[in-house]
Formats: C-alpha cells, structure tokens, sequence
C-alpha cells in the first residue's frame, strides 16, 4: 500500500543512519509499508532514541515511519490516510502534542491503532500519567531501556495481533 502524508521519514534506512527531519509543510512523501513487511511508527522528540529504535527494527525487517512529535504522528495516522500499522512506539512527554494526548485521539479515531501502542518515558511517572498508564493499558518501555527489553515489548504487542 503506498501512502502519501506530510511527515519525517527515515525510510529506507541509510547506512550510517542519516535522520531527514522535515517540517509538516516542507515535504510530501509516499510511504510503501508492504504488507509481507511489518511497519512501525516511532513518535519520539529524542533524536538518539529514534535511532536506536529504527536501527534495531529496520535490521530486523520492519519498515519505520518517524515523527518528531505527537502531530506529526496524528497526521501520519489519519483515518484518510489510510496507513495500516503494526506497531507505535510513542514517548509520552513531547513537544505539539504529548503521547496521552495521541492516544486520547487514537482511541476516538483509530481504535485498531490504539490497541497496538507502547508508550515510552525517560522519568518517573507522575500519579497522573501513573493513573493514565494504568487506564490505557498499554505496555511502558521506560528509557533508557535495553535492546532486549524493546524486543520483548515489541513480541508481546505483536502476538495477539497475529492471533486475531
């Protein structure tokens, strides 16, 4: 299926990587997310916690779709769009719109999306975004967090996904 939106992508992943950060109103792309290949949608304003992300993932088959902030990712995942997604990775401190305030709206607006979230955090969490947490449901990848540890949370939100 290709896609067109406005967003940041790093895809296919240059050798060494190479982010092309871009503004919503810089760039058009058209984004092929094969269906024999699982696509995942980093959302994250650390630049060094996407690259990690989208080296291990793009290693390891994924096609990784970037956004820089929770808008570009609510672009990027509009119902028009279209796109079909197996994973979001998505910190929940950001810049535009916070990772609560993306899943809030993926809730509403893309149920199939939402049940396919990992949040991540680099602090410990509030009472409120503890109580958040605990209300979504939704697995915690905490920073800094090891490969093997991402592996293991990317599996576990994988699975139920292939059973269905």
């Amino acid at each position: 299926m290709k896609v067109r939106f406005q967003a940041q992508c790093c895809h296919p992943l240059p050798l060494p990587y190479s982010p092309m950060p871009l503004q919503l109103s810089e760039s058009r792309f058209a984004i092929d997310c094969p269906a024999a290949s699982p696509c995942v949608l980093l959302v994250d304003d650390e630049s060094a916690v996407l690259m990690a992300m989208h080296r291990y993932l793009a290693r390891r088959g994924w096609n990784v779709l970037e956004a820089a902030d929770g808008e570009t990712a609510r672009a990027i995942l509009e119902p028009a769009v279209g796109l079909e997604l197996d994973l979001v990775i998505c910190d929940l401190h950001m810049p535009r719109l916070s990772g609560r305030g993306l899943y809030e709206w993926l809730v509403r607006s893309r149920p199939d999306v939402a049940l396919k979230v990992v949040f991540s955090t680099g602090g410990v969490p509030s009472l409120e975004v503890a109580e958040f947490l605990s209300e979504a449901g939704r697995p915690l990848l905490p920073k800094p967090f090891e490969l093997s540890e991402l592996a293991r949370i990317v599996e576990q939100v994988r699975t139920p996904a292939r059973a269905a």
